[in-house]
């Protein structure tokens, strides 16, 4: 209202411009300007190509155009809003005013706040008005700071321009610009029949409009002053998300500086999915201070999420959700906050209520079905002594269940069609569904939570899946202490149903005023292209992450589409392993490897593989084998000193295996409980991991340190006096072309030197990518370690 009282009382000179002017300036605009240029009402059209338009900010259509606490977080947020579609750009003129006008100006809008507080106490039977005393105090301040030269006035013109190849993505980026202006409190004006003259002043023409002027502080002239990077994507503090593999610099968001924290992540099964999203919400909530709701649908085998809660002991809590769950949800019962009760809860909870049964009666139910369920569960509300208008009346009651309910429509049903098709489409309440009618016991004081819905019955898992987030969604919607992430491992039930998204987005919508950002997965990239899906998550989100491996190559097409993808980008996909992909963050798509720490591999994949324990009775022929031979829980037989029997007595079995460096087989112990059906270990083959193993206890018995990965790294690194050398071992069919070219690149730009190690199988096409490097096992694997070691010797 300060300023709103400046632009009031400043008085401006009239602008004209002689004929002279006028015909200068149009020679220089027809010079600089496209051909053709169609005017519509709120948007104009450029040389039948670009649409655009462009709004004037901090002109309030009343009050104040910008917030007194503004920041340059407004700046940052609209260049990062660029991307392939759509272009963003802005214009700032400032013009300083003279500190003796500046005064003037102050006390005129004293003058005009003390007339409105005098009307105010007329109407008002001689009450004053706070808010105007509030505001002189404010005038006076400001009159302080003018007159001691500690603030500055100024008249600024703030213009933001945005165009695109189609009226559509017009609309889409003006989707995400309004989330921006809400979130900073920004009041806008978009200059219906003026879009053109607005548009061209503010680009390189020589002259500028009225219009766009207000008066401003030299604090927010300084937050709006360009004097920032705006290609600055990795920020020094922020959540990591994992590593650039091209370069190995690390990728770091700050998500505080986003409009809204949402993100999608898609990838195939075994791509890495999972298992990022868990190690980044250990981030956020170790290292960002966030409340993390994680919803499950799967009952995981590869990634253990359970044992993240459990790793992170009393701040962590697993809900489990099913018949035999210890935890259940009452959909009738009214999710709220205790402490800050609202009406609006209750109207929230039953519209989620409405899409759960129409998910839930799988979309058969008619429009009087629906009012009738909803008027006959508000009597049965009323019976119990439940009133939606008042909070109070909503603690300690026995609230309603689906069972209660259907009890009422069995007795409407002779009088009633609606009652009777509920009825007919309800057997299972009472049968496979009594789940549903057990009252809510949900504990959402753990600030991190993990909610597993794979124990509910399949015709439930959606219903079940939407309920939970969106309940959750609605229920942490307040300005809470904390953000929260809610994260959804498996999304489908949403972008399968374009409705049942557009209602969960519109939930997250506020994005930072709510401080909700919301995280979905999927492994299907075709869901993302169905137009209304497609629509919502343009509109909606600004992180997008996808992994490549196991993608086929119509996923990839599919993706390509989507997301705009160059061929190079595109290639980046194809080659990516595990934990590898794109992460698009506005126009910029950056190479992402996901790199998990000791921590978070132990807590994300279970317990690390068990080690052998020592054994008086077992000796090695080389005491540097020792460490290595716990720690995989593997002998060779040709590494024991004397006899092997004992080994089975502590817990391992014998296995042939081929030899890596001759023909044959050789016997090797493990620990039975490190196998899996079919001879796995872990994701590896048996022949994988002895191999690796192989070739690593030999270098260590000839003195040279070696460090084993079996999951995020190169299989061997070698740590030789002169340099650093990694090793790889490829079975036949295991990685393409493109991906085994990215691993190179990768292990090259890490390591220096890196060898694949191949079978008679494989060799060749080994040889085709990596060239002299491609070393067949057997003979010349050995051949080439000895090399290796006699010239580490010299």
């Amino acid at each position: 209202m300060i300023r709103e009282l400046l632009q009031k009382a400043v008085v401006r000179k009239d602008i004209m411009q002689t004929l002279e002017e006028r015909a200068e300036f149009w020679n220089i605009q027809r010079k600089i300007s496209p051909s053709l240029v169609e005017e519509k009402k709120d948007h104009i059209v450029i040389d039948n190509t670009i649409y655009a338009r462009c709004r004037i900010i901090g002109v309030p259509s009343q009050g104040v155009g910008y917030p007194r606490d503004m920041n340059s977080d407004f700046i940052d947020d609209l260049l990062k809003l660029t991307t392939k579609g759509y272009t963003v750009a802005y214009s700032f003129a400032i013009m300083p005013i003279k500190n003796s006008t500046a005064h003037q100006l102050v006390q005129r809008a004293r003058y005009f706040n003390n007339e409105q507080a005098l009307e105010y106490e007329k109407k008002n039977s001689g009450q004053k008005s706070a808010e105007h005393q509030f505001i002189d105090e404010d005038l006076l301040k400001v009159a302080r700071n003018v007159h001691t030269g500690a603030e500055k006035m100024f008249q600024t013109a703030f213009i933001v321009l945005y165009w695109a190849g189609s009226k559509k993505q017009l609309i889409e980026i003006e989707s995400h610009i309004n989330s921006i202006f809400t979130y900073h409190r920004i009041d806008s004006d978009i200059p219906y029949w003026q879009i053109k003259e607005i548009f061209f002043a503010a680009m390189l023409h020589p002259f500028s409009t009225p219009k766009a002027f207000v008066d401003t502080f030299s604090n927010l002239c300084a937050a709006l002053a360009a004097t920032r990077n705006p290609n600055n994507r990795t920020e020094e503090s922020g959540l990591l998300f994992g590593e650039n593999f091209k370069n190995n610099s690390e990728i770091i968001i700050d998500l505080k500086a986003l409009a809204a924290q949402h993100m999608v992540v898609t990838g195939a099964t075994g791509s890495g999915k999972t298992t990022a999203m868990l190690a980044w919400l250990m981030r956020s909530f170790s290292m960002l201070n966030k409340k993390v709701v994680f919803i499950t649908p799967k009952d995981e085998t590869i990634t253990d999420y359970r044992n993240v809660a459990r790793s992170l002991e009393d701040s962590a809590k697993i809900l489990d959700l099913g018949p035999n769950g210890e935890y259940c949800i009452n959909p009738l019962q009214i999710l709220y906050d205790p402490e800050n009760p609202s009406v609006e809860d209750f109207n929230s909870h039953i519209e989620v209520l409405i899409q759960f049964c129409k998910l839930l009666f799988e979309d058969s139910q008619t429009f009087n079905m629906t009012n009738y369920l909803v008027e006959s569960l508000f009597a049965e509300y009323r019976r119990r002594g439940i009133y939606r208008e008042n909070p109070k009346s909503w603690e300690n009651k026995a609230w309603p269940t689906f069972s209660d309910l259907r009890r009422i429509w069995i007795q409407d049903a002779k009088d009633n069609v609606s009652a009777k098709g509920l009825v007919d489409r309800s057997t299972l309440i009472d049968i496979s569904w009594s789940y549903l009618n057990r009252s809510t016991n949900f504990d959402l004081s753990s600030d991190f939570l993990i909610i597993d819905i794979s124990g509910i019955k399949d015709s439930l898992k959606d219903p079940m899946n939407f309920l939970v987030t969106t309940l959750m969604s609605q229920r942490f919607k307040t300005r809470a202490r904390k953000e929260t992430i809610i994260a959804i491992d498996e999304g489908s039930v949403f972008l399968k149903n374009p409705r049942l998204l557009d209602f969960l987005v519109r939930t997250w919508k506020m994005g930072r005023s709510y401080k909700i950002a919301g995280w979905i997965a999927t492994q299907e990239p075709s869901d993302l292209v169905k137009q209304d899906v497609a629509d919502v998550f343009r509109m909606n989100t600004f992180i997008n992450v996808v992994f490549g491996n196991n993608l086929t190559e119509d996923n990839i097409d599919t993706v390509t589409r989507f997301y705009h993808l160059t061929e190079q980008e595109r290639a980046i996909l194809k080659g990516s392993s595990v934990g590898q992909g794109l992460i698009m963050l506005g126009n910029e798509k950056t190479p992402l490897y996901v790199k998990l720490s000791d921590y978070e591999l132990t807590c994300i994949k279970g317990k690390k593989h068990q080690k052998a324990s020592t054994h008086p009775d077992i000796s090695l022929k080389n005491p540097s084998l020792s460490e290595l031979a716990i720690e995989n829980g593997l002998y060779f037989d040709d590494w024991i000193e004397g006899s092997s029997a004992r080994l089975s007595r502590m817990g391992f079995v014998a296995k042939r295996v081929q030899d890596a460096f001759g023909a044959g087989t050789t016997r090797v112990w493990i620990k039975s409980d490190l196998l899996s059906p079919g001879d796995m270990v872990g994701n590896q083959s048996l022949l994988h991991y002895t191999t690796v193993l192989r070739i690593a206890g030999y270098l260590e018995s000839e003195g040279i340190k070696t460090k084993v990965s079996h999951h995020d790294d190169v299989d061997i690194v070698a740590d030789f006096k002169s340099k650093r050398i990694a090793f790889e071992f490829e079975q036949p069919g295991s990685h393409s072309t493109s991906k085994l070219l990215s691993k190179k690149e990768f292990a090259e730009s890490k390591y220096g030197t890196v060898y694949f190690i191949g079978t008679s199988g494989n060799i060749d096409d080994l040889a085709a990518v990596v060239e002299e490097n491609a070393i067949q096992r057997g003979s010349a694997l050995k051949e080439l370690l000895d090399k290796l070691v006699r010239d580490n010797k010299q």
